[in-house]
Formats: C-alpha cells, sequence, structure tokens
C-alpha cells in the first residue's frame, strides 16, 4: 500500500490521534486514513516486517500478532 503526505488535517481511524498536514498517512480500508509511520497500531511492524496495512489487502484472516494470512488451520505456522 503507497502512503502520502496528507494535505489536510484529520484523525487517525487507528489510533485516534491527529492527522496533521504533512505527516505520512495511508489509505487502510475505503476512505478511512491512517498514520504511515511507527505509533499506530495499523502501521506498526509486525517481527518480520509486515505491516497492519499490508493485512487489509489480504483476502483471508490474519494473525493479531505477525499480521499474517493465516493457512487453513487457522493457526499461524511463524507465531503458534
Amino acid at each position: 500500500m503507497s502512503t502520502f503526505a496528507a494535505r489536510y488535517a484529520g484523525t487517525c481511524t487507528d489510533c485516534g490521534q491527529n492527522i496533521e498536514p504533512g505527516d505520512e498517512v495511508a489509505y487502510a480500508t475505503g476512505n478511512a486514513l491512517v498514520h504511515a509511520g511507527p505509533g499506530c497500531t495499523l502501521s506498526g511492524r509486525g517481527p518480520h516486517g509486515e505491516t497492519a496495512i499490508d493485512a487489509v489487502l489480504v483476502a483471508g484472516p490474519t494473525c493479531d500478532r505477525c499480521f499474517l494470512e493465516l493457512p487453513a488451520t487457522g493457526v499461524c505456522g511463524v507465531c503458534e
């Protein structure tokens, strides 16, 4: 998912903090803006460098800890 500099003030739909013009942001789902940098749970990085923003693009359920897509068993092969 690509990020961009915010042009207008708003609110991060994940952490609820203000988004100021110039902050690096991304669209999570639909028109929901989230911070693209550290400090926001959606933009935090998992143990393998993946982000929850990346997980939004995955069709199936994802691991709550590392954000990787879960296999058919529903058990993360990395974290479990």
